[in-house]
């Protein structure tokens, strides 16, 4: 594990000195450059969008974008106005009304969503859509 994070810690400065000597040569103003901040939040949101199904663990996150927990979802949420619990419950409901539209019971759909407990994927998508899943599959077929 050491080792990984020393190799990745290397890896991130070679890029950051690639990019201070390449900066001039670069298409974008450094307006448009992202923060140190930004960038974090980009990469968080890409994994959320990617890795919904696994279980999240924010300090964890945090820790490996070189943040505090705190700092980072201060950040997340200003620039998200969502906090990262939220965002990556609403990356893994929407993901779960595309799944209810296939063949796979409601229990599946939350597994593959990242939900390990039936009831909990069930209040939880009736809060963000207003209709249990079953009603909105239900609403599908109509």
């Amino acid at each position: 594990m050491v080792t990984a994070l020393a190799t990745d810690g290397w890896f991130r400065i070679l890029l950051a000195e690639f990019a201070r000597l390449n900066a001039p040569k670069l298409r974008y103003s450094s307006a448009e450059a992202l923060t140190d901040s930004e960038r974090a939040v980009e990469q968080a949101i890409r994994w959320f969008q990617t890795q919904y199904m696994l279980p999240v663990s924010i300090d964890k996150l945090a820790a490996s974008l070189g943040y505090h927990r705190t700092h980072f979802t201060k950040v997340f949420k200003q620039l998200t106005s969502l906090s990262p619990k939220q965002y990556i419950n609403q990356v893994r409901l929407e993901r779960a009304k595309e799944l209810l539209r296939t063949n796979l019971s409601v229990e599946q759909v939350g597994n593959s969503c990242g939900f390990t407990d039936p009831l909990y994927f069930s209040k939880q998508f009736k809060l963000w859509t207003g209709e249990s899943p079953s009603q909105f599959r239900e609403g599908l077929r109509r």
